[in-house]
């Protein structure tokens, strides 16, 4: 015949670790829970750490996990072992079966607990839970839960765009200074691009003036030529127009001849340079443009992190007065005396300090 208390006890026992650790509180408070009500919170998390295999983490690194309500047997041995129990491993399967009330072979935060502090399971199930509204209860723990969700997510926002604001403001220093680098190099391809136009300038100068030289000098013999060819021009002006022809036929038309073949190779040469610097000058104009977008980028890239993490920082703030307001909702419950669950306001209040790490 199944005992009074097996069928709730069950129930019991397919609660949460959490929520097996804050009955437990609630029915003992004034029986020594209050405590040792640290050392259940870290019993639970225990639990929690063997079933999901990893530690339980709060703010912004909160995981994402399913809790459950009871270990396998090979989780049980390692928690026993956390909690001091070392020994065999058939000494710890018959430690297991002792405290493995509903014979399952798993064994429930429930089982463990009544085993370490020596209480029925009929003492458990009749446990008081408090009498306070359940409405207001309710009310109270809906306003840490929202509090704590948005404490979580406002921290990982903030965290995140501060980290945004850090990075962007190293891009805008490394735009800033890429885009001085471009400037400086247009400055040095703009001003050799100068010096050989300039150059250029006085190469083709010089052949313009060996130029009009020359033409200066065919228009003289072609001057002479006319005066002897004109049969009305006198003998004594034919004759000077010949001796000057003949002087300036005379001549050396080397040195001019030299100078110009000289000259305009030079010309050639800078000419070649003047192309190359301007291809030079449109590569670095366009560096310093694209450096100059980059920039222009980068800056306003920060402005957005800037307002990202004042947003996230507002929303903090807003948070941790949230975190307040329901941590008054808790004082007052608690104020009401042994009709209130004590150990459940207890592990709220837990988990609003849990919380609180995480706002600095």
């Amino acid at each position: 015949m199944a005992k009074a208390w097996e069928e709730k006890f069950g129930k019991i026992c397919e609660m949460t670790h959490t929520e097996q650790g804050i009955w437990w509180l609630n029915g003992f408070w004034d029986e020594g829970a209050k405590d040792y009500a640290e050392d259940m919170w870290k019993t639970v998390h225990q639990f929690i750490e063997c079933q999901i295999g990893e530690p339980v983490l709060y703010g912004s690194k909160k995981q994402e996990y399913k809790e459950g309500c009871d270990l396998d047997e090979l989780q049980s041995h390692r928690i026993l072992e956390i909690m001091g129990e070392t020994m065999t491993v058939l000494a710890l399967r018959k430690r297991l079966k002792e405290i493995d009330i509903d014979n399952n072979k798993r064994m429930a935060l429930s089982e463990y607990l009544l085993d370490k502090y020596q209480k029925k399971p009929a003492e458990l199930v009749s446990a008081p839970q408090g009498d306070v509204d359940p409405d207001e209860l309710a009310r109270c723990q809906e306003a840490c839960d929202s509090a704590s969700a948005a404490l979580d997510q406002a921290s990982a926002d903030a965290e995140a765009a501060a980290a945004a604001l850090e990075a962007s403001k190293k891009a805008a220093a490394q735009a800033a200074e890429a885009k001085s680098q471009a400037d400086d190099a247009l400055a040095k391809a703009q001003a050799a691009e100068e010096a050989v136009k300039k150059a250029e300038a006085e190469l083709q100068a010089s052949l313009d003036e060996i130029a009009t030289l020359e033409k200066a000098k065919q228009d003289l013999i072609d001057k002479c030529q006319k005066i002897i060819d004109d049969p009305n021009a006198g003998a004594v002006k034919k004759g000077r127009a010949v001796q000057e022809k003949e002087q300036t036929l005379c001549e050396d038309p080397l040195p001019l001849s030299r100078a110009k073949i000289t000259q305009k190779a030079a010309l050639k040469k800078v000419e070649k340079a003047r192309k190359l610097c301007e291809e030079e000058t449109a590569k670095s104009a366009a560096a310093a443009q694209a450096a100059a977008d980059a920039k222009d980028a980068a800056d306003a890239a920060e402005k957005e992190a800037e307002t990202a993490k004042a947003t996230a920082e507002a929303a903090k703030t807003a948070a941790e007065e949230a975190l307040k307001e329901a941590q008054s909702q808790l004082d007052a419950l608690k104020s009401k005396g042994g009709g209130s669950p004590q150990g459940k306001l207890w592990w709220m209040e837990r988990l609003l300090a849990e919380k609180k790490k995480y706002t600095k």
